[in-house]
Formats: structure tokens, sequence, C-alpha cells
């Protein structure tokens, strides 16, 4: 059967170029936008994604446009720690940390720090971030092995530091813990290793190592201070209200900015603006597929009711209209297959196949053939359904 409808297909292929046309342009468009959806929820789901519910974050920012001193850094420094201990003062504060890059969502990926690490003599790139010990309480990232980040040296003088799977599997490491990574003139002892860290819901985690936040604040100056709390559910705007009066209260420098934010809503932001970038791109897809419904509909309704002789003539020799509708749309999901031949040719240059990918291209072709099927189904069944007597004395 698959012969004979292949040379139907031949025989009257200027007849179906329109059709093969048209589910090629409409096959492409809709892989593209499949698989861009399957990578971007492969990407949200992957390792690494920080717990920010009830989370917020605040602290300082020195104004530009004025001369700061290194006296002014220290003194800020001093009358933010009290700040901050009036502030776990509140009942409805679980953990505040002190952070340097440590916050996910705040700014775009390539604005957080990066610097190369030694690793057995070998020079590592990776994404680094500071906090301290209630760093942990904040975010709850995975952790895998170990414990998480001391504020104190290690009994050997080596600081304490957390890295991520991602940095172990680079080095080959099935145990990270008690692992030494010089960084400068520091040497680090890895006490705990974590499943990911991403800054971007989006994004995949990168080889990163965290460090004291307090440490990193001292290598890179005091123009700012970033901090995160956990909260009970539903007070921030509580937070927010008694973080301005305490800051009001006991920062006294006249060129230093208060800066806050709820971290939910910040990867919130990020996710709409994702979403809506998927929406526009599945807005042409939709319309499309639409039209390309429509299109193929007309083209078959015309195509089979220029059949409607040779219907006739095989309900005359016996074929029910079952097996008339089911050739038609048999003919429909052949050339569909054909027509998403140059769209996996189109896939295989320009993806590297990954599951994601066979997601993306699967769901085309299921929509695809779906498509075909009830395009084709109705004008068949129309058609089928014509007395073979009155069709062939028309003719």
């Amino acid at each position: 059967m698959s012969l004979h409808i292949l040379k139907i297909l031949w025989n009257r292929r200027k007849s179906f170029f329109g059709i093969f046309f048209e589910q090629t342009l409409v096959f492409i468009i809709l892989m593209l936008c499949a698989v861009s959806v399957a990578e971007k929820a492969e990407q949200y789901h992957s390792p690494g994604l920080l717990r920010t519910d009830n989370t917020v974050h605040f602290g300082y920012m020195f104004r530009q446009d004025q001369p700061t001193s290194q006296a002014q850094f220290d003194e800020m420094a001093r009358q933010m720690q009290h700040v901050v201990r009036n502030l776990r003062q509140q009942p409805y504060v679980s953990a505040i940390s002190s952070s340097y890059g440590f916050l996910p969502y705040l700014r775009p990926g390539e604005f957080y720090s990066k610097d190369s690490v030694t690793v057995d003599q070998r020079k590592i790139e990776v994404s680094v971030s500071g906090t301290d010990a209630d760093g942990w309480n904040v975010l709850r990232p995975v952790l895998i092995q170990g414990e998480w980040l001391t504020d104190q040296k290690l009994s050997d003088g080596s600081y304490p530091m957390v890295i991520t799977r991602q940095l172990a599997e680079i080095m080959g490491w099935e145990q990270a813990v008690g692992r030494k990574i010089q960084r400068g003139i520091r040497l680090y002892t890895v006490t705990g290793m974590i499943e990911g860290m991403k800054v971007d819901p989006f994004e995949e985690s990168a080889p990163a190592v965290i460090l004291s936040g307090k440490l990193e604040m001292e290598d890179h100056g005091s123009m700012y201070g970033e901090y995160g709390a956990r909260l009970n559910p539903d007070m921030q705007d509580d937070f927010f209200t008694d973080y301005m009066r305490e800051f009001r209260k006991i920062v006294t420098l006249s060129n230093v900015e208060p800066i806050m934010g709820d971290m939910s809503k910040n990867k919130n932001d990020i996710m709409v603006g994702a979403t809506l970038g998927l929406i526009f791109c599945s807005i042409p897809t939709v319309f499309f597929l639409v039209f390309g419904f429509i299109g193929t509909f007309g083209l078959f309704w015309l195509y089979s009711s220029k059949r409607v002789g040779e219907f006739a003539l095989r309900r005359a020799v016996g074929a029910t209209k079952v097996r008339l509708v089911r050739l038609v749309v048999t003919e429909s999901v052949v050339l569909t297959l054909l027509a998403a031949v140059p769209g996996l040719l189109l896939a295989a240059f320009i993806y590297t196949w990954n599951w994601t990918v066979v997601v993306g291209v699967g769901c085309t072709l299921a929509i695809m053939l779906i498509f075909s099927v009830f395009s084709s189904w109705y004008p068949a069944w129309k058609v089928s359904h014509i007395s073979p007597a009155e069709a062939l004395h028309n003719e």
C-alpha cells in the first residue's frame, strides 16, 4: 500500500506541490519554536536554582558623584553592622547574610564576578562569589557533599571554600571535600559541594566557587554592601519599612543611598521577559499553523472533489467508505512525513542533538501529523459519502 500511495503522490506531484511546500515551511517554523521552548524548560529545571521564596536583598551604595575615602568605607561597614544586628532581632526574620555577588537575579549574568583559580597546576575560569555562614540559610542551595562555609580559617591555615558540582566534574572529582584550590595568594580547602548555583533561572549552572563574604569585601573594596534576608511569608513590606527606619536612624553618611528589593519579584521579572520572548516567537508560529491548516484543508477539499469519479469506481469494485477515507488520510500523512525531511535536515545542521532537541522535533512532528490527519479527513469523508451512481452519472 505504501508503494501505491507513493506512486499516487508522484503522479499527482503538481497537485501536491503546494501542500508539500506549505507543510515544509510550517514544520520548520514550528520546529524552531518548539525546540526553543524545550531548551528554556531544560535550562529552568537544570540544577542550581536557588530558593528565593520569601527572600529580599538590601544594602547600600556610595554615590558616584561624590568623593569617598577609606575612612568612610570603614565607618559605613561598622554602621551597617548595627543596622543588620537590629534587623535580626525582628521576629519575622529567619536569617540575614552578607554577600558579594552571591545573591541571584540582581543583575545580568555578565556582571557577576569571574576569576581564575589554580587546581592541580591547572588554571580554570570560575564564577566567584562570597557570603557568610548564614548564606545557606537564606538561599538554601542543595548541599551534596561536606559542609557549608564557616567564618573562620581552617586548622591548617587555609580558608574554607564551597564549590559547585560543575567544577568538580571538570576536574573529574568524585569526592571534592578536602581538595586544595589556589586563588591569588590564598590557599583554600573545599569544605562542601553544592548541586549548582544559577544567577539567572534560564542559564545553566557554571563552575563556581563560594568564599567568605568578609574576605571578598576586603579584596574588592566597599563601594557597596549587599545583604540577603529570609523572612516569614508575606513580610517583605514590613522588612523594607524597618530597614529604612534603621538606615535613617543609624547611617550618618550623606553620600550613601540604601538599596533593596524582593528576590522573588526579580526572578519573576526575568521569567516574564523570557516568556514574552517565547510568546512573540509563538505568535507567527500559531499564525502559520492556523493558516497552514486552512490552506491544507482547502487543497485537500479541492483535491478530493476532483477525485469523485475515482472514488465512485473504487466503491463500485468493492471499496468501503472507511477504506477510501483511510487512503486519503494515509496520503496526507505520507506527504507530511516527506515535507518534514527538509526540516529534519536543517535541524541536523543547526542543532547538537540531545534529548531537548529530540523532544522539540518530536513534538513538532506529532503536531504536524495531527494537523495532517484533521485537514484531510473531513474532505475525504464528505466525498466518500457521495452515491457512486450519482458520481458516475455526473462524470
